[in-house]
């Protein structure tokens, strides 16, 4: 069953990110669809249409979002649907 949770990534050195969102769990339309905000910014929003592969495919099995975080901000992202897991690379 799809779930709507949101959470919050507090305490960031200001940086550049990607913020890779797996889920490997339902089928279009009701995949996942996620909202990413830095700070009190508008959300950004992707969906991801899981396919049946071992292989990591962008769009498929995770999405990835490009994130600038300023000083003293946060990053806040809802999973409306699945989330198998995420990954938080500072680059």
């Amino acid at each position: 069953v799809p779930y709507e949770n949101t959470f919050r990534i507090r305490n960031l050195p200001a940086g550049n990110y990607d913020l890779f969102l797996y889920a490997n769990q339902g089928a279009f339309p009701s995949a996942s669809t996620f909202y990413v905000s830095v700070g009190a910014g508008l959300p950004t929003s992707q969906s991801n249409n899981p396919i049946v592969t071992p292989a990591f495919v962008e769009g498929s099995n995770y999405v990835k979002f490009s994130l600038v975080v300023p000083a003293n901000s946060y990053i806040t992202f809802k999973a409306v649907g699945y989330l198998s897991g995420l990954q938080l690379q500072r680059t």
